[in-house]
């Protein structure tokens, strides 16, 4: 898979479909940042298909003229832990690019305790 292509395509998108082994498919907002799309699910938040830590998953990513599919690209699961490094990096990005966030004061709190944020890592 070219990296420039999966990179520049990811830049641009704000959902993609996600789909485990088993499950169907699961259009889910997501933000790019350092080589990785990162979801927030679970209570409170969009659902999505079952993101088991260490799992893997198949990202679509699809035209937003004309919905035809662009990339398809298979991707390691990892949860980002709350306190950690990663989560300060990338929850403060998560919280700007999320729409319609009616609980901006308290809404990490609540992901770290209702909610999940995953990295799915593109795979070779």
């Amino acid at each position: 898979m070219d990296a420039l292509l999966l990179a520049e395509a990811m830049k641009k998108a704000s959902i993609i479909w996600v789909q485990t082994p088993g499950n169907a498919a699961q259009l889910l907002w997501t933000v790019w940042i350092d080589g990785a799309a990162y979801v927030v699910h679970g209570s409170g938040e969009q659902d999505a298909p079952e993101l088991p830590d260490g799992g893997v998953c198949d990202v679509v990513v699809r035209s937003a003229d004309n919905h035809a599919q662009i990339l398809r690209w298979p991707a390691r699961i990892n949860t980002v832990s709350p306190g950690t490094e990663q989560w300060q990096t990338v929850v403060p990005t998560l919280l700007s690019k999320r729409l319609n966030l009616t609980d901006s004061d308290t809404a990490e709190e609540r992901w770290a305790t209702n909610a999940r944020v995953s990295a799915l890592t593109p795979q070779q």
